[in-house]
């Protein structure tokens, strides 16, 4: 388990900008009109480089507040291939770097004299790795997830080689994909830094690695109580919300919406079971629109294969071997925060 983003507020109860003076200052983004009166004013960010190329970001929207985002993990390790599973923990780390670079984190005398409160959080990334003996072995698990899995935001999205649920959501979004194919991605951000120490080790630990990472966001967090909530019982409640067989099952299940889709998303449908790539059927416009019925109609994903026939039963939930899960971390290669969170405001 392991906590690859997080961001949040931390708030001052106790100053006051009534008289103009702030506590905390990230500096100001200002439009002018023609005639130079202000358009538009905002809060600007400072961020703080990692040694990897791995940022964190600060800014006070009120001049009492700190909003902190960014991969603390990655910031301070140089990689997210296992790390530390202590948001607040990591929350505080993040702020005392940012202290030691800028200035802009309260110490504990402060935080206690001043009523500071928080962290609120508005966004946690909470991921697991499973372990498949091969890259093969991953990739061809992921492509059967594509096509069998679906959650109630319906069915799988597959954007390169990642499968995604619930992309786009304001609530919780969950996404799949092969870590040392991310690694050697040349998206930017992805890759391992070359002077990374360790680097051909950490890629080769990645190799077969398949990485499970919810992203929790503001109204979801809300309800989550992290003093009493193990990031790990998080997790597996919001996993338990994909089902994994959704297409398999509809293969050999008389579902009675498929009576109610247009003739031509049934027809492309039918050709999707045979196995044939229909997007060379159709055109490209047509295609896209039989796509986006059948996956809010049925979650039925025509982009990607369908599962094989002898997967196709109404037991076709993956196995996972629970040894597999959360693989161990290499020597010298894994973080913990030192920073110890502070004590509650009162």
């Amino acid at each position: 388990m392991m906590i690859d983003w997080v961001s949040g507020f931390v708030e001052a109860t106790r100053w006051h900008t009534d008289t103009g003076a702030h506590l905390y200052d990230t500096g100001r983004v200002v439009r002018l009109k023609p005639g130079g009166e202000i358009d538009f004013e905002t809060s600007s960010a400072v961020t703080v480089p990692g040694s990897h190329d791995s940022r964190l970001l600060v800014r006070s929207r009120s001049g009492t507040d700190l909003y902190i985002s960014g991969n603390p993990t990655k910031h301070f390790q140089g990689h997210n291939l296992f790390g530390p599973c202590d948001p607040v923990a990591l929350y505080f780390a993040a702020g005392w770097r940012i202290r030691e670079a800028v200035g802009l984190f309260p110490s504990e005398q402060t935080w206690e004299a001043l009523g500071f409160k928080g962290p609120r959080f508005t966004r946690i990334d909470l991921t697991r790795s499973y372990r498949f003996p091969t890259g093969a072995d991953a990739r061809a698990w992921l492509r059967d997830v594509a096509a069998n899995a679906r959650t109630r935001h319906g069915g799988a999205l597959v954007t390169g080689a990642t499968v995604y649920f619930g992309k786009g959501s304001e609530r919780w979004s969950f996404k799949c994909y092969h870590k040392a194919d991310e690694l050697l991605a040349r998206k930017k951000g992805h890759a391992l830094p070359y002077d990374l120490p360790g680097r051909k080790q950490l890629i080769e630990w990645a190799d077969g690695v398949v990485r499970f990472e919810l992203t929790l966001r503001s109204k979801e967090l809300e309800k989550v109580d992290f003093a009493s909530t193990r990031p790990l019982e998080l997790w597996s409640m919001y996993n338990d919300r994909v089902t994994w067989n959704r297409n398999a099952t509809m293969q050999h299940d008389d579902d009675i919406l498929e009576t109610e889709i247009p003739s031509g998303q049934k027809a492309a449908l039918e050709l999707w079971r045979r196995g044939l790539d229909v997007r060379t059927i159709y055109p490209e416009r047509t295609f896209y629109r039989y796509r986006r019925g059948l996956l809010h109609t049925l979650g039925v994903d025509i982009s990607v294969p369908p599962a094989p026939e002898e997967k196709a039963s109404s037991d076709s939930r993956p196995v996972l071997d629970p040894s597999r899960w959360d693989p161990e971390p290499l020597d010298g290669h894994a973080w913990e925060p030192q920073v110890r969170p502070y004590r509650s405001a009162d």
